[in-house]
C-alpha cells in the first residue's frame, strides 16, 4: 500500500505509465457567439446549458468516475452534425471553462493546455469532451 506522498508522487511522475484519460458526454454547447452579448440573453442561455451539463455528468455517474489531469493535457472536442448548429470553433470555450469548474483541469492556460482538437463525429448527447495528460 502507498503512502500520500508515494500516490501524489506516484500520479505526477508517470515517465512509462500511458497517459490518464477523460471523457465526458455533455449537452451541445451554447456558441461563444451567443454567451458574448450585452443583452443578457447569452448568459441564461450558458446557466441553462451548465444546469444541463451538471445534469449529464451526475446520470453518467459524478465527479468522483472522472479523472483529473494532474498538469498538461491535450483536449479532443467530439460536436454531432445533428445536434449541434454552431461552427466548431464555437464550442471550445464553454466545454474548456466548464471542465476548469469541474476541477478535471487545472487551468486552460497555454502552462497546461497543450493541444486542442475539434471535429465532427459520434458524439452521444450532442458533445464530447476528451481530456489526454501530456508529459
Amino acid at each position: 500500500m502507498l503512502t500520500a506522498s508515494e500516490a501524489a508522487a506516484t500520479a505526477v511522475d508517470r515517465p512509462f505509465a500511458p497517459p490518464l484519460e477523460c471523457v465526458v458526454d455533455l449537452p451541445p454547447p451554447p456558441s461563444v457567439n451567443v454567451t458574448r452579448r450585452v443583452n443578457g440573453a447569452g448568459q441564461r442561455k450558458l446557466q441553462k446549458w451548465k444546469h444541463q451539463a451538471g445534469m449529464a455528468v451526475m446520470v453518467a455517474g459524478g465527479l468522483r468516475r472522472l479523472t483529473k489531469m494532474p498538469g498538461r493535457f491535450e483536449a479532443t472536442i467530439i460536436l454531432d452534425e445533428q445536434q449541434n448548429r454552431l461552427d466548431l470553433d464555437n464550442a471550445a470555450k464553454c466545454l474548456i471553462d466548464y471542465a476548469k469548474k469541474l476541477g478535471l483541469i487545472l487551468d486552460d492556460a497555454p502552462k497546461f493546455m497543450r493541444r486542442v482538437t475539434i471535429e465532427w463525429g459520434d458524439a452521444p448527447h450532442g458533445a464530447r469532451l476528451i481530456l489526454r495528460s501530456v508529459i
